[in-house]
């Protein structure tokens, strides 16, 4: 929960539900401590993964290159094939 400030009030609120607690300014609810959690660093799936890369013959339609770098990742279920990722190897 986090708080907001409407008005006079301050009111708690949920920031995946839609429940609003409104705080009483009578009594003695005093809060001194907010919890915030930090978010996670998103990591670039391919981060490096270049670096190692197999190479094999194959022709980019773009430049001509006759060589490029792949790398595999599983990204779908376990009965699914890898998927390959292409990069021509003097772009690396």
């Amino acid at each position: 929960m986090s708080n907001k400030f409407e008005g006079e009030g301050i009111n708690l609120y949920c920031r995946t539900c839609p429940y609003i607690h409104r705080i009483d300014p009578e009594h003695d609810n005093v809060f001194t401590k907010t919890n915030v959690k930090d978010r996670k660093k998103v990591e670039d799936v391919f981060d490096n993964q270049w670096a190692g890369a197999n190479t094999t013959k194959a022709t980019c339609q773009k430049c001509g290159h006759q060589e490029a770098a792949f790398i595999e990742f599983q990204i779908r279920s376990a009965d699914e094939p890898m998927t390959q990722f292409y990069k021509v190897s003097r772009a690396l």
